[in-house]
């Protein structure tokens, strides 16, 4: 099979085809400026990843890692000595 056919018999392109061969997960062997594929290989080695793909969703799911809520250690805020108290006063009293 080429190229072609085996992105047919998948309903993928051929890029995908292609690159999975480089990558080495679709079994092939590069001839001249294409890809040639045992179609025999070709269907074990899809079962193979579809078998792998039903154990990993069969495995419970991880839940996300989230935001880390971060520990406030001041005990206030700073202070703002050049300020006056009545600056201060006016900025903290809602409008």
């Amino acid at each position: 099979m080429n190229s072609q056919q085996v992105a047919d018999l998948l309903g993928c392109s051929v890029k995908t085809v292609e690159n999975h061969a480089r990558a080495g997960t679709l079994p092939g062997t590069k001839f001249g400026d294409g890809w040639v594929f045992a179609s025999e290989l070709v269907i074990e080695a899809v079962k193979t990843i579809s078998q792998q793909e039903a154990a990993e969703r069969a495995q419970p799911q991880r839940k996300a890692k989230g935001f880390k809520v971060m520990e406030n250690n001041r005990s206030k805020p700073p202070g703002m000595k050049h300020l006056s108290q009545e600056a201060i006063r006016q900025i903290l009293t809602p409008h």
